[in-house]
């Protein structure tokens, strides 16, 4: 990124905070930024959810309510639901307090209803876009549809909703300082392809509007070359709005790759270090994920794709819209760097 101090603090854990909504022409969707990275250990559970390793009642109340509304929106009861699991880093002594709760549904047999699969996963999509926060805490709910595959193949710490117990029990995991170094190198290989990417679009919506400024202010004058010129323009935004689309799907399914049965470390790699066997969370695919999130890649990326690129492509109005994207996507970009700060977020 452009500002050192700026990385320094990202990197450090300091709360990154979205922009100010009523000046965001851009719908964020939910894209938070206070999201943890991978955490050193703590000597205790969260505090503000767990007492005697017992979710509090104040906290499963409210945990409760939330899936209540998602269920009435789709017309589904508790019992309709097989299995409730909590899950990530607020299970484990690796959080931070902006740490989600991730809650996870598991209804069997809905991967073979595609109609009601996306009805509850949509539901699920509006509620996590609200931001619902654990009263007095910055523990922002998250809800996940599993399917059936994601549930066979869970791993690390798993509280059960339901019955109000722990099906696999927090560990301490001991997470090598390479591990960590090795993750940030990585990771920050992947930052600076992005910021010469971001760089670049930035760059050619600068020209494009340089070029209608200097068509409008021709009088008398053959333009035909200077609207070439930006039609052209326009096309390698394009290509770049592709290229930033295919390093979020990259990026994404790396993380997703830590989470596969199909994943195994190889100890012939570099960089293999020994870690994460219990929980996939300290896999270093996860690992760069995580840190990425951290330097404020992540959740800009997801918009521009998400927000802009699938919606142009799926209206396949870009040209015809244009000056509508490009305004979407000057608000993003912004998010590349911003970083507002407030007295509680420092030491």
């Amino acid at each position: 990124m452009e500002n050192i101090a700026k990385d320094f603090l990202k990197q450090i854990g300091v709360k990154v905070r979205e922009i100010d909504e009523e000046s965001a022409e851009v719908e964020l969707g939910g894209w938070g930024l206070n999201e943890s990275v991978v955490d050193f250990e703590k000597k205790d559970l969260n505090p503000a959810l767990w007492k005697d390793k017992k979710l509090k009642k104040e906290v499963t109340d409210q945990i409760w309510k939330a899936i209540d509304s998602v269920l009435d929106d789709v017309k589904l009861k508790r019992e309709d639901v097989t299995s409730i699991f909590l899950e990530g880093s607020n299970l484990t002594y690796y959080y931070n307090k902006y740490t989600d709760i991730d809650i996870h549904l598991y209804i069997e047999g809905i991967d073979k209803n595609e109609e009601k699969k996306n009805e509850v996963g949509l539901a699920i999509n509006e509620f996590n876009k609200k931001e619902v926060f654990i009263k007095d805490t910055h523990n922002n709910l998250e809800l996940y549809l599993m399917g059936e595959e994601q549930y066979k193949r869970l791993s690390g710490p798993r509280y059960d909703l339901v019955k109000d117990e722990w099906l696999a029990n927090p560990e301490k995991i001991d997470v090598p300082s390479e591990m960590y170094k090795a993750a940030v190198e990585i990771a920050l290989t992947f930052a600076r392809d992005l910021d010469l990417a971001v760089g670049e679009i930035k760059r050619d919506i600068v020209e494009y509007i340089a070029l209608e400024k200097e068509i409008e202010d021709m009088l008398n004058v053959d333009v035909s070359q200077f609207k070439t010129a930006r039609s052209l323009k326009l096309d390698e935004i394009k290509a770049d709005l592709e290229a930033l689309a295919t390093k979020e799907q990259l990026i994404k399914d790396m993380r997703r790759k830590a989470y596969s049965e199909e994943y195994v470390p190889q100890e012939e790699t570099l960089y293999y270090i020994k870690a994460g066997e219990t929980d996939r969370s300290y896999t270093l695919y996860n690992m760069i994920f995580k840190i990425l999130q951290r330097f404020g890649y992540i959740d800009p990326l997801k918009m521009l794709k998400y927000n802009i690129y699938k919606k142009a492509l799926e209206n396949k109005d870009f040209d015809s819209k244009s000056e509508y994207y490009l305004k979407q996507i000057i608000k993003v970009l912004g998010l590349f760097t911003q970083i507002n700060l407030q007295d509680e977020d420092l030491p």
